[in-house]
């Protein structure tokens, strides 16, 4: 969330930047519900939507624990930590872009 609130403020004031924070926080606990299921539909425009979105599902570690396992599946660890490490180097490599024409005063 860091990342995309970085990425925002490069060009939009603190107002539009919660605003749109808020936006991205709200849409991506809904993604998997709006995109992931026209995804894995095969639809073109929901498999993109749903890589752009940040899906913030994987994070919810109630979940896996509510499946009566004690501890957590490395697996599941290794997968949300490399959306994780992808998801910000993207926001971070748009935030530089952005950043890199604005004309500091």
């Amino acid at each position: 969330m860091a990342a995309l609130a970085l990425a925002c403020s490069t060009r939009l004031d603190v107002i539009p930047t919660l605003a749109v924070c808020s936006a991205l926080f709200l849409l991506g606990l809904m993604s998997d519900y709006l995109f992931g299921t026209h995804a894995q539909k095969g639809s073109w425009w929901g498999s993109v939507l749903y890589t752009v979105t940040p899906n913030w599902q994987l994070f919810w570690l109630a979940d896996v624990l509510e499946t009566g396992k004690k501890t957590f599946p490395w697996e599941y660890v290794g997968k949300a930590f490399g959306y994780v490490v992808g998801y910000v180097g993207a926001a971070l490599c748009l935030a530089t872009l952005l950043f890199e024409e604005r004309e500091l005063s």
